[in-house]
């Protein structure tokens, strides 16, 4: 399985931080953000990166490098329209790499527990997203719906909070076949609409022609989207301690489970 992180983005909403840096390099206790998911990514068994960079990508060259400090192997796709994009752009540009393979697609401003992404992992189903319905959902959150049977129906900012199941965090699995149909789905969106839409505007498509996209609940788990300084406070204190708790027991946990799957 590989992993996709989507680093492109500038960041605004975190001026002046990220007239310096990425948003994904900035620090949160005692390394960036993306090191945190680096670390998660190596916990949870996958050694295969691949980073769409954009804005100030010598940066996240710099610090990653061919990700050797963490035992992964990362490789690099640059979006250098990533001014003028959405990251619907960016994954079509890694379209190719991703071809015939299981991937997990991470946003590259989430800072989460790594139980999160283990669960994902051992999810059943082609298109599996983590979806948190714990909290109040507000109107730029990336919501969805579902039909009560475990099936998401709809993916979209646009959707009504009163109406919708919770929100997805932007961390998703794909399988083989799963991978193919979206990466097919966001091909066609880009040929005949453009690239001003969110990659999740092709899993709302294929929602909607009844493809198998499924989710599982993050529960308790922790998790932050870190889009602006009211986020990056909340990341610094308590969440990042949190995170760090359940990366202490995650090795305890994956022992647990494998032991139960083995009866």
């Amino acid at each position: 399985m590989k992993a996709l992180i989507l680093a492109a983005g500038m960041g605004k909403r975190l001026k002046p931080i990220t007239d310096r840096m990425p948003k994904t390099l900035i620090k949160v206790e005692d390394k960036p953000i993306l090191g945190h998911i680096l670390t998660n990514i190596k916990e949870c068994g996958i050694e295969d990166v691949l980073i769409v960079t954009g804005y100030k990508d010598e940066l996240i060259h710099k610090y990653v490098g061919d990700g050797s400090r963490w035992g992964l192997k990362v490789t690099y796709c640059h979006n250098k329209w990533y001014n003028s994009t959405e990251n619907i752009f960016s994954v079509n540009l890694a379209s190719e790499e991703l071809k015939g393979n299981e991937f997990v697609l991470i946003n590259a401003d989430d800072l989460f527990s790594p139980v999160i992404l283990w669960k994902l992992m051992e999810a059943p189903g082609d298109i599996v997203l983590a979806v948190d319905n714990q909290g109040t959902v507000g109107t730029e959150e990336m919501k969805v719906s579902t039909d009560g049977n475990g099936r998401i129906i709809a993916v979209s900012k646009e959707l009504d909070p009163s109406e919708s199941y919770g929100e997805d965090i932007g961390i998703i699995k794909f399988s083989k076949s799963g991978g193919r149909a979206f990466l097919n789905t966001i091909k066609r969106i880009i040929k005949e609409r453009g690239h001003r839409f969110y990659f999740q505007k092709a899993i709302d498509d294929l929602s909607a022609k009844e493809y198998p996209v499924t989710y599982i609940n993050v529960g308790n788990e922790p998790w932050i989207e870190v889009d602006d300084h009211f986020d990056l406070k909340w990341a610094k204190t308590p969440i990042i301690y949190m995170i760090k708790e359940r990366l202490k027991t995650l090795g305890q946990m994956i022992k647990s489970i494998r032991k139960k799957k083995s009866k």
